[in-house]
């Protein structure tokens, strides 16, 4: 199967499952069915971006611990001696100038190099996926809400930025946007939480 293909799925999926539903069910009914489904979705999509955010927080960690561990210590002896040849261990300009040394000998030092940059990277990716874990499980809930929070639900799935060749946002959007319309017509949307 190409790419293109296995990236469509979830949505053919989505269409299909929208289309068999029968016409004698009514808005009430499709409400609960469709907002079932796009809570799933949502979840399928949750679940990677949870899965993201454990894989950061583990690089992050291993970052730490190995710069904090093994890296800094073997570094701070030269920082210490260069530090001391120009002040006095007790003062401030020591301090900034320890700071200083400490991190011209991590700019040289490949491992240092290395581990600081893969803690920086972990950490930028935690401030990416964490909001959008956020949003993802407000909408779940406004859904979990039903027709009560349908407009609600939309208005939160639309403000969860596309990501481009991602089939599980674009699955879980597709299915906010099936649930809206039953919902909406099932007359319990007129006073939406906020």
């Amino acid at each position: 199967m190409t790419r293109r293909r296995a990236t469509q799925a979830p949505l053919v999926a989505v269409m299909l499952a929208s289309a068999s539903m029968s016409a004698c069910t009514s808005d009430a009914e499709r409400c609960a069915q469709t907002s079932q489904a796009a809570i799933e979705s949502w979840q399928a999509y949750a679940n990677t971006l949870q899965a993201g955010i454990d894989e950061a927080r583990a690089h992050q960690s291993e970052s730490q611990a190995k710069l904090s561990l093994e890296i800094e210590p073997r570094l701070a002896k030269g920082a210490v001696e260069a530090a001391s040849a120009r002040y006095d261990r007790a003062s401030d300009a020591f301090m900034r100038a320890y700071q200083a040394n400490q991190a011209a000998a991590c700019d040289k030092d490949a491992e240092c190099k290395k581990y600081k940059s893969q803690a920086v990277r972990a950490g930028d990716r935690l401030e990416e996926l964490s909001p959008k874990l956020e949003a993802v499980r407000a909408v779940m809930a406004a859904l979990a809400g039903k027709a009560k929070q349908a407009e609600r639900a939309k208005s939160l799935a639309d403000a969860i930025a596309p990501e481009s060749g991602n089939a599980l946002l674009a699955a879980a959007k597709v299915q906010s946007e099936a649930a809206f319309e039953p919902c909406q017509s099932a007359g319990e949307t007129s006073t939406p939480a906020r």
